[in-house]
């Protein structure tokens, strides 16, 4: 029925979490998920114009809080990037953004979409790399 998630043959464990991307605007093109398992504190995600439509970042330290940030770059935020977006991760924690703030088209970046794990809100700081697991669903 209307509202109902109904999952058959899962199994979920106590704390597990899932998302479910929604109001995901049908162009012909599917998104593309970029995923970051702590390889690396900043990469390019594309490297010309697209469209962030929303993503789920995991802060796995303990006690340092993070910021998740977005650069309209077609490389890797150098030291003191200035970002587009910048999403405090708290320690320990989950943070998830879909088109509740994007909206449905997406977050616009003109020369290409690129992300950064930073210890600083207002520039990139690199922080480590391995503390952090994020998806950035994209066209």
């Amino acid at each position: 029925s209307a509202g109902v998630l109904t999952v058959t043959g899962a199994a979920f464990a106590s704390g597990d979490s899932f998302v479910i991307y929604t109001n995901i605007p049908r162009t012909g093109v599917p998104p593309l998920v970029f995923t970051n398992r702590g390889a690396a504190s900043s990469a390019a995600i594309k490297t010309s114009a697209g469209r962030v439509l929303s993503f789920t970042c995991r802060n796995k330290h303990a006690t340092t809080d993070y910021y998740l940030q977005l650069h309209d770059s077609a490389s890797a935020p150098s030291a003191a990037a200035v970002p587009s977006y910048s999403f405090l991760v708290p320690n320990d924690q989950q943070l998830v953004i879909g088109s509740d703030f994007f909206l449905t088209s997406g977050a616009s970046f003109s020369t290409g979409i690129a992300w950064g794990w930073s210890t600083t809100e207002d520039t990139f700081t690199a922080g480590t790399a391995p503390d952090q697991t994020p998806h950035i669903l994209y066209r």
